[in-house]
Protein backbone atom coordinates (compact mmCIF):
# COMPACT_ATOMS: atom_id res chain seq x y z
CA UNK A 1 0.00 0.00 0.00
CA UNK A 2 2.79 2.41 0.93
CA UNK A 3 4.55 1.57 -2.34
CA UNK A 4 1.45 2.56 -4.34
CA UNK A 5 1.20 5.86 -2.43
CA UNK A 6 4.85 6.63 -3.18
CA UNK A 7 4.33 5.87 -6.88
CA UNK A 8 1.28 8.15 -7.03
CA UNK A 9 3.17 10.86 -5.20
CA UNK A 10 6.08 10.65 -7.62
CA UNK A 11 3.74 10.75 -10.60
CA UNK A 12 2.00 13.83 -9.18
CA UNK A 13 5.32 15.60 -8.73
CA UNK A 14 6.40 14.73 -12.29
CA UNK A 15 3.09 15.99 -13.74
CA UNK A 16 3.29 19.20 -11.69
CA UNK A 17 6.86 19.87 -12.79
CA UNK A 18 5.97 19.20 -16.44
CA UNK A 19 3.17 21.78 -16.50
CA UNK A 20 5.15 24.52 -14.73
CA UNK A 21 6.66 25.80 -18.04
CA UNK A 22 3.17 26.02 -19.54
CA UNK A 23 1.85 27.89 -16.52
CA UNK A 24 4.77 30.30 -16.70
CA UNK A 25 4.32 30.79 -20.47
CA UNK A 26 0.64 31.68 -20.28
CA UNK A 27 1.11 33.69 -17.09
CA UNK A 28 3.59 36.07 -18.67
CA UNK A 29 2.20 39.61 -18.83
CA UNK A 30 1.10 40.85 -22.24
CA UNK A 31 2.63 44.19 -21.31
CA UNK A 32 0.40 46.86 -22.79
CA UNK A 33 -1.68 44.43 -24.83
CA UNK A 34 -1.27 42.50 -28.06
CA UNK A 35 -2.98 42.40 -31.43
CA UNK A 36 -2.50 39.27 -33.52
CA UNK A 37 -3.28 39.10 -37.22
CA UNK A 38 -3.37 35.35 -37.69
CA UNK A 39 -2.28 33.66 -40.89
CA UNK A 40 -5.43 31.70 -41.70
CA UNK A 41 -5.25 31.64 -45.50
CA UNK A 42 -7.54 33.73 -47.68
CA UNK A 43 -9.57 35.31 -44.90
CA UNK A 44 -9.42 37.30 -41.68
CA UNK A 45 -8.89 36.45 -38.01
CA UNK A 46 -7.74 39.10 -35.54
CA UNK A 47 -7.12 38.32 -31.87
CA UNK A 48 -6.76 41.08 -29.27
CA UNK A 49 -5.58 40.60 -25.71
CA UNK A 50 -5.77 43.73 -23.61
CA UNK A 51 -3.45 44.78 -20.84
CA UNK A 52 -6.05 43.62 -18.30
CA UNK A 53 -6.24 40.22 -19.99
CA UNK A 54 -9.53 40.57 -21.85
CA UNK A 55 -9.76 38.50 -25.02
CA UNK A 56 -11.43 39.67 -28.22
CA UNK A 57 -11.66 37.70 -31.48
CA UNK A 58 -12.68 39.45 -34.69
CA UNK A 59 -13.69 36.89 -37.34
CA UNK A 60 -12.37 33.34 -37.54
CA UNK A 61 -11.04 32.73 -41.03
CA UNK A 62 -12.15 30.14 -43.61
CA UNK A 63 -11.48 26.89 -41.70
CA UNK A 64 -10.33 25.31 -38.43
CA UNK A 65 -6.84 26.83 -38.63
CA UNK A 66 -8.03 29.36 -36.07
CA UNK A 67 -8.11 26.66 -33.38
CA UNK A 68 -4.36 26.05 -33.49
CA UNK A 69 -3.75 29.79 -33.54
CA UNK A 70 -5.87 30.37 -30.45
CA UNK A 71 -4.36 27.41 -28.61
CA UNK A 72 -0.95 29.07 -28.99
CA UNK A 73 -2.27 32.16 -27.20
CA UNK A 74 -4.90 30.86 -24.76
CA UNK A 75 -4.02 28.25 -22.10
CA UNK A 76 -5.78 24.92 -22.47
CA UNK A 77 -7.23 25.18 -18.96
CA UNK A 78 -8.95 28.52 -19.63
CA UNK A 79 -11.28 28.22 -22.62
CA UNK A 80 -12.81 31.68 -22.35
CA UNK A 81 -13.10 34.49 -24.90
CA UNK A 82 -14.77 37.66 -23.67
CA UNK A 83 -16.03 38.95 -27.02
CA UNK A 84 -16.35 37.66 -30.58
CA UNK A 85 -17.13 40.08 -33.41
CA UNK A 86 -18.48 38.84 -36.74
CA UNK A 87 -17.82 41.58 -39.30
CA UNK A 88 -19.94 39.94 -42.01
CA UNK A 89 -21.26 36.54 -43.05
CA UNK A 90 -18.89 35.55 -45.84
CA UNK A 91 -17.39 32.10 -45.30
CA UNK A 92 -13.76 33.28 -45.30
CA UNK A 93 -14.56 35.22 -42.12
CA UNK A 94 -16.93 32.91 -40.24
CA UNK A 95 -16.29 29.24 -41.12
CA UNK A 96 -13.59 28.95 -38.46
CA UNK A 97 -15.87 30.46 -35.83
CA UNK A 98 -18.10 27.38 -35.77
CA UNK A 99 -15.45 25.30 -34.00
CA UNK A 100 -14.48 28.27 -31.83
CA UNK A 101 -18.05 28.57 -30.57
CA UNK A 102 -18.15 24.83 -29.95
CA UNK A 103 -14.85 24.58 -28.06
CA UNK A 104 -14.65 27.92 -26.23
CA UNK A 105 -16.84 29.72 -23.74
CA UNK A 106 -17.75 33.00 -25.43
CA UNK A 107 -19.06 35.78 -23.21
CA UNK A 108 -20.72 37.85 -25.92
CA UNK A 109 -20.91 37.99 -29.71
CA UNK A 110 -21.61 40.92 -32.03
CA UNK A 111 -23.37 39.98 -35.27
CA UNK A 112 -23.77 42.00 -38.49
CA UNK A 113 -27.06 43.50 -39.56
CA UNK A 114 -27.34 41.46 -42.72
CA UNK A 115 -29.88 39.15 -44.36
CA UNK A 116 -27.16 37.32 -46.31
CA UNK A 117 -27.95 33.61 -46.32
CA UNK A 118 -25.55 30.66 -46.43
CA UNK A 119 -25.33 27.17 -44.88
CA UNK A 120 -22.24 28.20 -42.87
CA UNK A 121 -24.08 31.22 -41.44
CA UNK A 122 -27.00 29.01 -40.43
CA UNK A 123 -24.73 26.52 -38.64
CA UNK A 124 -22.95 29.32 -36.79
CA UNK A 125 -26.20 30.95 -35.67
CA UNK A 126 -27.40 27.51 -34.58
CA UNK A 127 -24.42 27.17 -32.24
CA UNK A 128 -25.10 30.62 -30.81
CA UNK A 129 -28.70 29.65 -30.04
CA UNK A 130 -27.73 26.22 -28.69
CA UNK A 131 -25.17 27.64 -26.26
CA UNK A 132 -27.35 30.66 -25.47
CA UNK A 133 -24.55 33.11 -26.15
CA UNK A 134 -25.48 36.73 -25.54
CA UNK A 135 -25.54 38.47 -28.91
CA UNK A 136 -26.38 41.84 -30.36
CA UNK A 137 -25.82 44.07 -33.40
CA UNK A 138 -24.04 47.42 -33.49
CA UNK A 139 -24.74 50.75 -35.10
CA UNK A 140 -22.37 53.44 -36.30
CA UNK A 141 -20.66 55.20 -33.39
CA UNK A 142 -21.49 52.47 -30.89
CA UNK A 143 -18.56 51.96 -28.53
CA UNK A 144 -17.17 48.76 -27.03
CA UNK A 145 -14.99 49.06 -23.93
CA UNK A 146 -13.09 45.96 -22.88
CA UNK A 147 -10.14 45.75 -20.54
CA UNK A 148 -8.72 49.16 -21.38
CA UNK A 149 -9.30 48.87 -25.13
CA UNK A 150 -11.96 50.81 -27.02
CA UNK A 151 -13.54 49.71 -30.29
CA UNK A 152 -15.73 52.28 -32.03
CA UNK A 153 -18.01 51.15 -34.83
CA UNK A 154 -17.38 53.49 -37.77
CA UNK A 155 -19.27 51.65 -40.46
CA UNK A 156 -22.13 49.21 -40.76
CA UNK A 157 -24.51 49.30 -43.70
CA UNK A 158 -27.59 47.08 -43.70
CA UNK A 159 -29.10 48.57 -46.88
CA UNK A 160 -26.91 46.64 -49.29
CA UNK A 161 -26.99 43.24 -50.93
CA UNK A 162 -23.20 42.93 -50.77
CA UNK A 163 -21.98 41.68 -47.36
CA UNK A 164 -18.55 43.19 -48.02
CA UNK A 165 -20.03 46.68 -48.37
CA UNK A 166 -22.12 46.25 -45.24
CA UNK A 167 -19.41 44.83 -42.98
CA UNK A 168 -18.33 46.40 -39.72
CA UNK A 169 -15.37 48.77 -39.62
CA UNK A 170 -13.93 49.37 -36.16
CA UNK A 171 -11.41 51.87 -34.90
CA UNK A 172 -9.42 50.30 -32.08
CA UNK A 173 -7.86 52.60 -29.50
CA UNK A 174 -5.43 50.80 -27.24
CA UNK A 175 -2.50 52.24 -25.29
CA UNK A 176 -2.82 55.56 -27.15
CA UNK A 177 -2.35 53.84 -30.52
CA UNK A 178 -5.05 53.76 -33.20
CA UNK A 179 -5.76 50.77 -35.42
CA UNK A 180 -8.28 50.81 -38.27
CA UNK A 181 -9.84 47.36 -38.73
CA UNK A 182 -11.66 47.43 -42.04
CA UNK A 183 -12.87 43.88 -42.70
CA UNK A 184 -13.69 43.72 -46.45
CA UNK A 185 -15.14 47.23 -46.88
CA UNK A 186 -13.44 48.87 -49.84
CA UNK A 187 -13.10 52.64 -49.61
CA UNK A 188 -15.53 53.50 -52.37
CA UNK A 189 -17.17 56.90 -52.63
CA UNK A 190 -20.18 56.05 -50.49
CA UNK A 191 -18.07 55.49 -47.36
CA UNK A 192 -14.91 57.47 -48.03
CA UNK A 193 -16.08 60.94 -46.92
CA UNK A 194 -17.57 59.70 -43.67
CA UNK A 195 -14.61 57.55 -42.73
CA UNK A 196 -11.83 59.98 -43.49
CA UNK A 197 -13.56 62.83 -41.66
CA UNK A 198 -13.91 60.84 -38.41
CA UNK A 199 -10.71 58.83 -38.18
CA UNK A 200 -7.84 61.29 -38.39
CA UNK A 201 -4.25 60.02 -38.27
CA UNK A 202 -3.87 56.36 -37.37
CA UNK A 203 -0.95 54.09 -36.58
CA UNK A 204 -2.02 50.96 -38.47
CA UNK A 205 -4.58 49.89 -41.04
CA UNK A 206 -5.75 46.39 -41.80
CA UNK A 207 -5.97 46.73 -45.59
CA UNK A 208 -9.52 45.86 -46.72
CA UNK A 209 -10.46 42.77 -48.69
CA UNK A 210 -7.05 41.07 -48.91
CA UNK A 211 -5.54 44.10 -50.64
CA UNK A 212 -7.89 44.12 -53.62
CA UNK A 213 -7.54 46.72 -56.37
CA UNK A 214 -10.12 49.13 -54.94
CA UNK A 215 -9.41 48.57 -51.26
CA UNK A 216 -7.69 51.95 -50.71
CA UNK A 217 -6.80 55.08 -52.61
CA UNK A 218 -4.48 58.07 -52.31
CA UNK A 219 -7.14 60.37 -50.87
CA UNK A 220 -7.76 58.01 -47.97
CA UNK A 221 -4.06 57.51 -47.28
CA UNK A 222 -3.44 61.27 -47.36
CA UNK A 223 -6.08 61.67 -44.67
CA UNK A 224 -5.43 58.82 -42.25
CA UNK A 225 -1.63 58.61 -42.74
CA UNK A 226 -0.97 55.08 -41.45
CA UNK A 227 2.56 54.01 -40.64
CA UNK A 228 1.87 50.27 -40.85
CA UNK A 229 -0.39 48.17 -43.06
CA UNK A 230 -1.42 44.55 -42.56
CA UNK A 231 -2.70 42.48 -45.47
CA UNK A 232 -4.46 39.31 -44.36
CA UNK A 233 -4.25 37.07 -47.42
CA UNK A 234 -3.54 33.53 -48.54
CA UNK A 235 -3.25 31.50 -51.72
CA UNK A 236 -6.04 32.64 -54.07
CA UNK A 237 -7.20 32.98 -57.66
CA UNK A 238 -8.24 36.62 -57.37
CA UNK A 239 -4.85 38.28 -57.72
CA UNK A 240 -4.82 39.39 -54.07
CA UNK A 241 -3.06 41.49 -53.07
CA UNK A 242 -3.23 43.68 -56.15
CA UNK A 243 0.20 44.92 -57.25
CA UNK A 244 -1.07 48.47 -57.78
CA UNK A 245 -2.21 48.48 -54.16
CA UNK A 246 1.19 47.26 -52.98
CA UNK A 247 2.84 50.00 -55.05
CA UNK A 248 0.49 52.63 -53.61
CA UNK A 249 1.37 51.65 -50.04
CA UNK A 250 5.07 51.69 -50.88
CA UNK A 251 4.78 55.09 -52.53
CA UNK A 252 3.41 56.42 -49.24
CA UNK A 253 6.27 54.91 -47.22
CA UNK A 254 3.91 52.60 -45.37
CA UNK A 255 5.53 49.50 -43.94
CA UNK A 256 3.57 46.49 -45.22
CA UNK A 257 3.22 43.08 -43.58
CA UNK A 258 1.47 40.15 -45.26
CA UNK A 259 0.22 37.02 -43.53
CA UNK A 260 0.96 34.88 -46.62
CA UNK A 261 4.65 35.85 -46.45
CA UNK A 262 5.20 36.86 -42.82
CA UNK A 263 2.93 34.38 -41.03
CA UNK A 264 1.20 35.47 -37.84
CA UNK A 265 1.84 39.16 -37.15
CA UNK A 266 1.80 40.43 -33.59
CA UNK A 267 1.67 44.10 -32.61
CA UNK A 268 2.40 45.07 -29.03
CA UNK A 269 3.53 48.12 -27.11
CA UNK A 270 6.18 48.30 -24.43
CA UNK A 271 6.56 51.61 -22.60
CA UNK A 272 4.59 53.33 -25.38
CA UNK A 273 6.85 51.92 -28.10
CA UNK A 274 5.06 49.89 -30.77
CA UNK A 275 6.73 46.66 -31.88
CA UNK A 276 5.98 44.21 -34.68
CA UNK A 277 6.87 40.51 -34.51
CA UNK A 278 6.43 37.82 -37.16
CA UNK A 279 5.81 34.12 -36.51
CA UNK A 280 5.92 31.71 -39.45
Amino acid sequence: MMKNINIRLKLSVIIFISIIPWIMLFSLPVLDGQIWFFSVGEGDAIYIQTRQGNRILIDGGPDNTILSKLSSRIPWWDKHIDLVIVTHYHEDHIAGLIQVLEQYQVGRIILPQSDYQSPVRDVMLGFIDKKQISNTTYEKQDLIKSGGAELRCLWQESNTTDPNEGAYIFLLNMNQFKYLLTSDVEFTNFSQKMLTSEIGDIDLIKVPHQGSKNSLNQIVLDTIKPELAIISVGKNNYGHPNQDMIDLLGKNNILVYRTDKDGDIMINTINMIQRVSKYK
